[in-house]
């Protein structure tokens, strides 16, 4: 009916399963999710470098050319770059955070259920 997962966490309120076969499984499943989200991230944040580069690169040659300031167009380019960096940063802050909540929380409800 339902996955491994899900069968072997819930299989536990009936008292089949252990409480450490629970907690292995869920060290397992844990690392899998941070496994993919690392995956994931990498992937994202590659294309993001080689978007944040190019743009970048525009944004100061755009703005050099209508400005006539050079010094204007590389400041422009160093906010855009910024501006980019703690997007990022921000998104891989809250990945990180997310999985631990997610993590904290089913682990609390596996204890409740023990």
């Amino acid at each position: 009916m339902g996955d491994s997962a899900s069968d072997a966490l819930t299989s536990n309120v009936h008292g089949s399963v252990s409480k450490e076969s629970t907690t292995e499984r869920l060290v397992e499943i844990y690392t899998a999710i941070y496994e993919g989200a690392e995956s994931f991230l990498k992937a994202e944040y590659t294309i993001c470098g080689y978007f944040v580069v190019l743009f970048g690169a525009l944004v100061f040659g755009l703005v050099t050319w209508g400005t006539g300031n050079v010094t204007r167009g590389g400041f422009t380019c160093v906010a855009f770059a910024l501006g980019a960096v703690t997007s990022m940063v921000s998104g891989y802050l809250g990945m990180k955070v997310s999985i631990l909540h997610f993590q904290n929380e089913d682990w609390s409800c596996t204890e409740l259920q023990q």
